[in-house]
Order: C-alpha cells, then sequence, then structure tokens
C-alpha cells in the first residue's frame, strides 16, 4: 500500500510541471478554417520493461513559438515521468504490477487564420486503482504570435466566468440533487482566478472550459467541460 501511495503521488508530481503561460486579456474575433491545415503530427513511442511512452501532438510550420509553446504542456512532464518509472520499477514488480506508463493525445485542433486552439491529453499510471489524466491547451493568437488567455478569448472577465461556469457546472453535476459538500467543490473549483479557467480551446463561436479531475468534482465525473459563446466586444 505504501509503493501505491508514493507511486501515485509520484505520477502526480511529474504532471504538476505542466504549465501555460498567461498574457493580458484582449478579444480576437472569430476567424474561418483555412482550407488546408499547416501542422504536421509529430509521435514519439518508447517501450521497455520500467514503462511505456506514446506522445502524439502537431507541429505547425512557420511557427516556432507556438510550437514551442505546445512541447511545453507535456516535455517536463514527460523527461519526470521517465525518471520516476526507472526508480519504481522494482515496486511495481514487487505489487505484481506491469510498468508506469505515459500517453500524451492530441484530443483537438483547431488551425484558424486568426487563432490556432490545440487541447492536449496527458495521461499517467504508475500504480494503483487508476491512473491520472490532466488536459492541457495552447490557444495562439496568430496576429500578435503570443499565447491567449481565458479572458482575451472569451471577452468575458474572471468574475463573469467564474458565475457562468459555477451555475453551468452545477446543473451538469447534478442540480439540486447535489449535497452541500459537492456544491461548496464547484464553488472551490471556478473561484475567479485565472488558474481555475488556465485550460481553454476555442473554435472560431465558442470557447470550451475544462476542469481537472477533483477540480470540481469526483474523479469518477471525469473532466467536466462548460462550453459558452465568445463575446465580440472586448471587456478587459
Amino acid at each position: 500500500m505504501k509503493h501505491t501511495i508514493r507511486l501515485q503521488q509520484g505520477c502526480f508530481a511529474a504532471l504538476l510541471f505542466i504549465s501555460l503561460a498567461l498574457t493580458a486579456c484582449r478579444t480576437v474575433p472569430p476567424a474561418e478554417m483555412p482550407e488546408e491545415p499547416h501542422y504536421i503530427m509529430h509521435t514519439q513511442d518508447e517501450k521497455n520493461t520500467a514503462y511505456t511512452l506514446h506522445i502524439a501532438y502537431p507541429e505547425f510550420t512557420g511557427m516556432p513559438e507556438l510550437n514551442a509553446s505546445i512541447r511545453a504542456t507535456f516535455a517536463d512532464a514527460a523527461s519526470e515521468f521517465k525518471a520516476q518509472a526507472q526508480k519504481d520499477q522494482g515496486a511495481l514488480a514487487d505489487a505484481g504490477l506491469s510498468g508506469s506508463e505515459f500517453y500524451v493525445t492530441t484530443e483537438k485542433i483547431y488551425d484558424g487564420e486568426s487563432y490556432i486552439s490545440v487541447l492536449i491529453s496527458i495521461y499517467c499510471y504508475a500504480g494503483g486503482a487508476h491512473g491520472s489524466t490532466i488536459y492541457s491547451t495552447v490557444t495562439w493568437n496568430n496576429t500578435d504570435n503570443r499565447q491567449e488567455t481565458i479572458c482575451g478569448i472569451s471577452g468575458l472577465t474572471l468574475q463573469e466566468l467564474s458565475a457562468y461556469c459555477r451555475d453551468s457546472l452545477t446543473q451538469s453535476l447534478g442540480g439540486g440533487s447535489l449535497s452541500a459538500e459537492r456544491l461548496r467543490w464547484i464553488q472551490d473549483g471556478t473561484e475567479p482566478v485565472e488558474s481555475n479557467f488556465s485550460a481553454f480551446t476555442a473554435d472560431g463561436g465558442t470557447v470550451t472550459i475544462y476542469f481537472q479531475q477533483y477540480q470540481v468534482a469526483p474523479y469518477s465525473e471525469g473532466i467536466p467541460e462548460v462550453t459558452l459563446p465568445v463575446v465580440k466586444n472586448n471587456r478587459s
């Protein structure tokens, strides 16, 4: 049991390396999808007695800063995972478990003229009942060549986002049947701070915000989502 707890903590620590830079709020107008995507998919596969690793991510032509931001969503976590998996190999074997697992998959790509939005899923398993998944995102302002913020892309303030998401999650996760503890969970996970809304994608007309496992609900609820329309006028 001690091995399992330590392994899960090590895996979760690896995922905590994931971070996204936040910049000033600015609204980007919705854009039409170009006829041809200007990216290629890169893959990396490693398998040995300690771990299995698979990474798949897009690389955009002529956009080194964007590509660096995409790689930053998983690179440190992957390095930390591999180092920890080597250390934990013996403990996993003693517990009758196979090697650790680390999977990076690209779940969604919006390749627009004004901005690009990418959703990356990072799954890590290092023993125990189940693994952990984190959604990491990059939404890129093509005009200014920088990463967008949730305020800039949605046109809403943090207070407005908090109120909208709190109401939406309360309904989607149970409505009036939720206990006081569950309602408090939602309230804490939607406080008007940027870190609570750091995982988001946009598709030209809507913005989808992703709430990580345990952020607003128990593990069984997965990664809850809230989708809202883009507000055209800049309120920041």
